[in-house]
């Protein structure tokens, strides 16, 4: 009930929530962690947020070692552990003024299995009302950051548009020659094999290839991506100043840390031109290789779907379709957990 819930809440939210789910789904990959358990707490949750003592004197420091179990301990006081240390990392991300003592009172009470101190009517109106509230504190957080990132955004692009070897063209991308290449020029049917650094006007970088080139279609990219590409001969490395609408416009990309009406600045050298044919393959093996080592190196943690989607969210993909995607993906995983 709970999970259909937020996924109805992710729809609404839209990105802003998706980095949440992802971490439940990755909780409930897991070692030790059962589907059950996780709803359980999550349940808890939904229960106890309308007691918001401070508790925080009787929490440990963050970044102490714990001893409350070591490699001497049993297996079921290790086991124990985990559970319960999974569950905590994943209620700090939900909500963070949780009553633990609460939290632990009510734990202990479903563990042996008393009546809840709440019907389930109650369970239900809170849990409403508890989502109402998260989603407006969510759309309110939203809207206040697409304001302050429109207008910090106009700011950056109007100074920088004055600074030496900046242009811009009449769509409003700012560019900037940093190396003029020599080979030939890619089309918007063309893909494109590139390596890139992405940042935010305040100089975080959200991503980067690291150096290594890797391939796109034109047709894949956002499109301040797509016209300043084609601007570029291979060869060439050009500082790319794109407008938030040019970009992931008033939703942002939540997941790779981008907000609403961001101004994105990339960096990208352009290594080669290539054809669409060549490019899906190149991108199908990528894919597949990652896929196969992540799943290997961590125990088939993630379900492949999971991380094949992943692959689209990730900048400068669009974000086409995205939610067909999504909500037909995130049934389907439902389905097989029944």
């Amino acid at each position: 009930m709970v999970i259909f819930g937020m996924i109805s809440q992710l729809y609404l939210y839209h990105i802003f929530i998706l980095h949440h789910f992802l971490y439940y789904i990755e909780i409930m990959q897991r070692p030790f962690m059962k589907k059950h358990a996780l709803v359980a707490t999550m349940a808890a949750t939904l229960i106890l947020v309308g007691c918001q003592k401070d508790t925080s004197a009787s929490l440990p420091k963050a970044g102490e070692k714990s001893t409350v179990v070591s490699d001497k301990s049993t297996e079921i006081e290790q086991v124990s552990y985990v559970f319960g240390y999974d569950a905590g990392e994943s209620m700090k991300k939900i909500e963070e003024n949780l009553d633990i003592d609460v939290y632990i009172k009510a734990f202990k009470d479903g563990y042996a299995g008393v009546d809840s101190a709440l019907t389930k009517k109650q369970i239900q109106t809170l849990g409403q009302a508890y989502e109402k509230r998260k989603t407006e504190e969510a759309i309110q957080k939203q809207q206040q950051a697409a304001v302050t990132n429109k207008a910090d955004g106009e700011k950056f692009l109007a100074e920088n548009a004055k600074k030496d070897g900046v242009k811009t063209t009449p769509s409003g991308l700012q560019y900037k020659v940093i190396t003029e290449g020599t080979g030939k020029s890619p089309t918007a049917k063309d893909g494109v094999y590139a390596a890139y650094e992405g940042r935010l006007i305040d100089g975080t970088v959200f991503d980067s290839s690291e150096g290594e080139a890797v391939p796109f279609m034109l047709s894949q990219v956002i499109e301040g991506w797509s016209e300043g590409l084609q601007l570029m001969k291979e060869g060439g490395k050009y500082e790319l100043y794109v407008p938030s609408q040019m970009a992931y416009g008033e939703h942002g990309m939540h997941i790779a840390g981008i907000g609403p009406n961001s101004v994105l600045v990339f960096v990208i050298d352009l290594k080669k031109v290539s054809d669409e044919k060549a490019i899906a393959a190149e991108q199908q093996a990528m894919i597949d290789a990652q896929m196969q080592a992540i799943q290997e190196s961590q125990g088939q943690r993630y379900p492949l779907f999971i991380l094949k989607f992943t692959q689209t969210l990730k900048p400068p993909q669009k974000l086409d379709n995205f939610w067909g995607v999504f909500i037909t993906k995130i049934y389907e995983m439902i389905a097989s957990k029944k």
